[in-house]
């Protein structure tokens, strides 16, 4: 009844698929690489460069530069973003920052303030808005 427990062993398949979480209240600051999945519910400043997704929940900060393949933010994120494929804001998500990223979503009553690029699978920029038109082209 009061035995030992032997641990549960975890396979590396499933460790990949369990990815990085950043709990509420933990501070990261500097550089974060990530291979598998990421999710911030806590504070990340300096960069942040994932081989994988990238999950901001709804009381996560972060003021970074960030790669993703996929971003989906819930929270607030001050940084300059590239996605490989999907950008998602959600109802209660903030991007302020520039975006490069192939689809771009943002849910109703989600925030964007900057510039986004959308390149074809050559590189070459299609779509490009620009939140300041009057400014002088370089």
């Amino acid at each position: 009844m009061f035995r030992k427990e032997e641990p549960i062993a975890v396979s590396p398949d499933k460790l990949d698929k369990m990815g990085t979480l950043i709990a509420p209240g933990a501070l990261i600051e500097g550089k974060l690489h990530a291979k598998g999945m990421l999710r911030i519910d806590g504070t990340v400043t300096g960069e942040i460069t994932c081989e994988g997704n990238v999950v901001i929940g709804k009381d996560g900060k972060v003021e970074a530069r960030v790669e993703a393949v996929n971003l989906t933010i819930g929270g607030v994120l001050k940084g300059d973003v590239k996605v490989a494929e999907r950008l998602e804001v959600l109802p209660t998500g903030r991007l302020e920052g520039n975006a490069s990223t192939k689809i771009i979503v943002i849910e109703d009553g989600g925030f964007f303030s900057g510039s986004c690029e959308m390149p074809t699978p050559e590189g070459k920029i299609v779509a490009k808005a620009n939140p300041n038109p009057d400014s002088k082209k370089e």
